[in-house]
């Protein structure tokens, strides 16, 4: 009799305890991840504009006569990323689409969330929409993580200083 109880009482916790996902948990995570993909996008926007204005070399900003203020230099970023994606010819996915993906993930779980109908297949409707849109933002980080991580061809053709020799 002590054997099944002290077998029957983690069971019971196990079975007791576990996080049951509900419509109403599982469309609330995915505007949280939504927001977080938000997030990463935007992070990895900065560093492109970083590299492409060269804001993270010191050597050429002290030949450039340009000092850095942190005063607006988080304002002047933002606008110049918002410039940066939406500049862009045919934004496709790498451009103001990954904003849509996460900002749609957010909107439709906010929008699910404070409607609050009676039936679960909005709440799984919103998640699967959801979903979709940050995969749309994935895919659009992994596009803009490609742009960052190559670097310029080096020029072997070019003629002039030393390399003549």
């Amino acid at each position: 009799m002590l054997g099944v109880l002290l077998l029957a009482l983690p069971i019971f916790l196990l079975l007791n305890l576990f996080l049951t996902i509900k419509p109403d948990l599982l469309l609330t995570c995915a505007g949280l991840l939504g927001s977080f993909t938000f997030m990463a996008y935007l992070m990895e926007l900065a560093n492109i504009l970083r590299r492409d204005q060269r804001l993270d070399d010191r050597g050429y900003q002290y030949r450039q006569g340009k000092g850095r203020n942190g005063k607006w230099e988080s304002g002047i970023l933002l606008k110049e990323i918002l410039n940066y994606v939406f500049a862009e010819k045919g934004a496709g996915p790498g451009g103001a689409m990954g904003f849509l993906g996460a900002g749609a993930a957010m909107g439709v779980s906010l929008g699910v969330r404070l409607f609050a109908p009676v039936s679960d297949l909005w709440y799984y409707g919103g998640a699967i929409i959801s979903f979709l849109g940050i995969l749309l933002t994935n895919v659009a980080i992994i596009q803009k993580y490609n742009v960052l991580a190559t670097r310029k061809l080096p020029q072997f053709d070019r003629k002039g200083g030393d390399s003549r020799g």
